[in-house]
């Protein structure tokens, strides 16, 4: 088709000659086509000179036409022609304006291929949905693999009740392998138990006596546990506990951290004497220990199927003698602890005492109590945890804002003596 001459002066026509997209221009009353560019020919299937547009594009509503000239100056429409023609886009977006040449109006259409455009979305969608697909499946497993961590967490929390926390902590942190392995090591070893537990057993109900025991192991533990102490295991009434593995702080650190955690269980059992009587426990306990330093083997003894984390050793030996050995609510201690102790705590010697399995005799001393004077009990004291029902504070008194936690302190005092009518009697400081 031919342009008509009278309009090969306006500007825009010999321009869309030189481009790709299609361009043609229609009477504005009549719709009739007075112009359009070979590709506009090829395009839209034109074979005769006049040909109106709603022929031409017959997806094309007239009326939604100029009411969106009418509104915003241009009309766009995307149709697919649904030709097999190769030449002809599989998507066309045709943008409608009008225009006016020497006092006539006219529609221009310039119509783009978008058919690159229709497979990028395409393409996008199918990746869309196989992304979605992918992400469902990942979602899927991400719920599994939480359900997964969740059980092993709630099985590593159940398995820590059976193992020492330090013992615990070496494992899961990697520090320790599970390999039958052991080692000589010097190390603080505690031994201790109820004085008359046995015949206790005699007068009280098994059910009771469980709740009874079970209370005394649980505070005894916790007090071991904010020294550092290994738990080695509960033997009845007896606890097994030792110091310096897995991890040690030096031999007289932990000499001195063993003998103060037994201070401190000898005190906390006179609060548990008084919450049992007002239970109805009339049989006051009392508990004897023993400690002794030297070397012991150490590390997981048994099979490859079981295996326990635990020492041996003439040492051991020597620190549960010791326990037997002593009066009720008495530490009694070996020349080896004592000798690496004796700067922070009072002791009295006790005299030798002939050890079964031990050719010479055994010098021993009672511990009496802390010497707070010692400078070295600052690395010990430092940092402590004192918790029970209702009460918890940890204080690190390397690291806290003092001033910040005397404030707190005192709130918390008067908050409490509010709540319970209870006046402070301690004297004030000047």
């Amino acid at each position: 088709m031919n342009k008509i001459e009278s309009l090969s002066s306006i500007l825009a026509i010999p321009t869309v000659e030189l481009i790709d997209d299609a361009y043609a221009l229609y009477q504005e009353k009549t719709l009739e086509l007075v112009y359009c560019n070979p590709v506009f020919i090829e395009w839209f299937n034109i074979q005769q000179p006049g040909s109106l547009l709603d022929e031409t594009i017959v997806s094309l509503q007239k009326e939604t036409l100029f009411k969106r000239l009418d509104k915003r100056g241009y009309y766009n429409i995307s149709i697919d022609p649904g030709s097999e023609n190769k030449n002809i886009p599989a998507l066309i977006e045709i943008k409608f304006q009008r225009t006016q040449w020497q006092g006539i109006n006219y529609l221009s259409a310039s119509a783009r291929d978008m058919s690159i455009l229709k497979e990028n979305e395409m393409f996008i969608d199918s990746h869309s949905k196989m992304i979605e697909e992918s992400n469902r499946k990942l979602s899927k497993k991400t719920s599994k693999l939480e359900e997964s961590n969740q059980q092993l967490e709630s099985l590593s929390k159940k398995l820590a009740k059976y193992l020492s926390p330090e013992v615990y902590n070496s494992i899961f942190t990697g520090e320790k392998e599970v390999n039958l392995e052991t080692q000589r090591k010097k190390l603080t070893v505690f031994f201790s138990d109820i004085h008359g537990f046995t015949a206790l057993t005699d007068t009280m109900e098994a059910e009771s006596l469980a709740t009874l025991l079970n209370s005394y192991l649980k505070e005894m533990a916790e007090v071991a546990a904010r020294y550092g102490g290994t738990l080695d295991k509960f033997i009845g009434d007896a606890i097994m506990i030792f110091f310096g593995d897995p991890k040690s702080r030096g031999e007289k650190q932990d000499a001195l951290a063993c003998v103060m955690m037994a201070i401190e269980m000898r005190e906390r059992l006179k609060y548990l004497r008084e919450k049992w009587i007002n239970q109805g426990i009339s049989e006051p306990l009392h508990i004897r220990i023993g400690i002794n330093t030297g070397y012991c083997t150490v590390g997981n003894f048994g099979s490859e199927n079981r295996m326990d984390y635990t020492i041996i050793g003439g040492q051991v030996n020597l620190a549960s003698r010791l326990e037997a050995q002593a009066d009720t609510d008495q530490i009694l201690v070996s020349h080896e602890t004592f000798a690496l102790v004796q700067d922070c705590i009072i002791c009295e010697s006790k005299g030798e005492i002939s050890v079964k399995g031990v050719a010479h005799q055994v010098k021993t001393y009672q511990v009496i109590g802390i010497n707070h004077e010692a400078e070295i009990l600052n690395t010990i004291e430092s940092m402590w945890v004192d918790k029970y029902d209702g009460f918890s504070m940890q204080v690190d008194l390397k690291r806290i804002d003092k001033l910040r936690v005397i404030e707190s302190l005192h709130r918390t005092i008067q908050q409490i003596q509010g709540y319970t009518g209870i006046v402070d009697t301690a004297p004030k400081q000047d």
